[in-house]
């Protein structure tokens, strides 16, 4: 079986990090969501509780400031 290495795909029980740099510097607050795609990436119609524990949508509040950067 071939797989596609380049869909943005994630498997049932893996984690991963977001990581992005603010370069204004101004502490903004960022939110997040997270949407389900069937596999002709359409919207499908689950709910979020179908398919996340957790939060389908909320603010960013676990970050980290960056250091030893101009």
């Amino acid at each position: 079986m071939r797989t596609n290495d380049y869909a943005p795909i994630i498997r049932l029980g893996d984690t991963f990090v977001f990581e992005f740099d603010d370069l204004n510097a101004s502490h903004q607050q960022y939110t997040y969501k997270i949407d389900h795609y069937d596999y002709n990436w359409q919207s499908s119609r689950l709910t979020g509780t179908e398919f996340i524990n957790g939060y389908a949508a909320d603010w960013i509040r676990d970050y980290e400031d960056s250091f030893n950067t101009l």
